[in-house]
């Protein structure tokens, strides 16, 4: 069976108090992962947070000049390494403070953190600039390139009415949000996947989470793990036993959204025995690792959505166990172009 496997990354700062900075949780953690990928000739999708950028370039301070062309600089060298890159917009950086002095911000105000929350005016400068950012960086480099692929802040792409001019508008052919059977509701943040289709890719066209055949837009389901109750007491034992290591400790140096937004997602799975977590480098680990092989084995499609910030050393070593170990037993695609949904049955095995 041919695996399909898509490594995709929200290359952005954290969204909290603390930003952090833009080397310790951007470029050098991509730049790791970058040298994986390269390694494997494997094909990494980038979700960068444009709403970042936007506010970034307000600022006219050497530092963050010098933080707008290293992150310019990179990404350039994905797109010319034949990596994509997408926009990904977090509104709530609308009203981000910046602090000159740290050369780091502050995302404690969560009022705008939807799409929804923001109004129409400010959603169409949000969406042109991204566009208009992202094709400065890549004209340069690759000018035929289409940015024609999207992932939401926080998962938050409900309701779809909010982005569907925006899709017709500027081309937006594929989504990358829905984490299928998953839902979070709190203040500031809301989605609902528990009625997703039972389809690794489906065609839609009104609501994310309802297939439409002769939809315009194709949704590329990000994966989750099923692990047992003894799985979950391994692993946090592991956990709290490596938790000093320098190996467990995470390369971005900022803090997380607030309490209200922080949490487990609730995954609504039938067995009690079991729970759920997205597919993730950050959350893979020697405890997990067998969890991943076993999901390639069984599927033929997997999606990955990592966040260079939460990386550790140690995610990375299994995470290279893990390619070595699929590149060589099984034939792996990681373009997903060339995942048709009308050519392939990608429905749930």
């Amino acid at each position: 069976m041919k695996k399909n496997i898509l490594f995709t990354f929200d290359y952005e700062l954290f969204l909290g108090e603390k930003s952090g900075s833009v080397q310790k949780c951007m470029t050098d953690p991509t730049e790791k992962i970058i040298s994986l990928l390269n390694r494997f000739h494997v094909k990494g999708i980038f979700f960068v947070d444009t709403s970042y950028l936007i506010r970034l370039r307000e600022i006219e301070n050497e530092s963050a000049k010098n933080d707008v062309h290293k992150i310019f600089r990179q990404l350039q060298q994905f797109v010319m390494d034949d990596h994509y890159i997408f926009p990904h917009i977090h509104p709530h950086w609308l009203d981000a403070v910046y602090d000159e002095k740290l050369n780091q911000w502050n995302l404690s105000n969560l009022s705008k953190y939807r799409f929804h929350a923001i109004q129409n005016s400010e959603r169409e400068f949000l969406f042109s600039e991204s566009m208009k950012i992202l094709k400065e960086i890549i004209s340069p480099v690759k000018p035929d390139y289409k940015i024609n692929s999207y992932r939401a802040g926080g998962w938050a792409i409900q309701p779809f009415d909010d982005f569907k001019r925006f899709f017709e508008k500027f081309g937006i052919e594929n989504d990358f949000s829905v984490l299928p059977g998953f839902v979070k509701e709190t203040t500031a943040q809301f989605f609902d996947f528990r009625k997703a289709p039972k389809k690794y890719i489906y065609r839609f066209e009104n609501d994310v989470v309802r297939e439409n055949l002769n939809g315009k837009y194709s949704e590329f389901s990000i994966s989750s793990i099923d692990f047992s109750d003894l799985k979950t007491i391994f692993n946090r034992i592991f956990l709290k036993l490596n938790s000093r290591s320098a190996s467990h400790k995470i390369f971005g140096d900022g803090t997380s959204i607030q309490p209200e937004m922080s949490g487990k997602y609730s995954s609504f799975t039938h067995n009690r025995n079991f729970g759920k977590e997205m597919v993730a480098i950050e959350n893979m680990n020697t405890v997990k690792l067998p969890l991943y092989i076993s999901f390639v084995r069984k599927n033929a499609y997997m999606q990955f959505i990592s966040h260079p910030k939460m990386l550790t050393p140690h995610n990375l070593s299994t995470f290279e166990k893990f390619l070595r170990k699929v590149f060589t037993e099984y034939d792996t695609e990681t373009d997903f172009r060339k995942m048709n949904p009308v050519r392939y049955d990608f429905s749930y095995l």
